[in-house]
């Protein structure tokens, strides 16, 4: 059994988008607590968009993958 996608193509990139700012934020203008959860709430959307997975749409049914059409412009 492989992992549910739940996250459409946009919304991945979106994603990716998000979590390498959020990483580079907190690496080159923060400290203590807001860079540490710049940190994880960027990895988490990495992880998120990485994988196509999202726990939180996973728990309230929620979906924006559609086969026919990410398979698609994935090749």
């Amino acid at each position: 059994m492989g992992i549910i996608k739940n996250l459409g193509l946009k919304e991945r990139f979106f994603r990716a988008t998000f979590g390498v700012i959020c990483v580079l934020a907190a690496f080159f203008w923060l400290s203590n607590l807001l860079q540490v959860l710049l940190y994880l709430f960027g990895f988490i959307f990495l992880i998120n968009a990485l994988t196509g997975f999202c726990l939180v749409y996973y728990t309230f049914n929620i979906s924006t993958y559609s086969k026919s059409r990410d398979d698609y412009y994935q090749g």
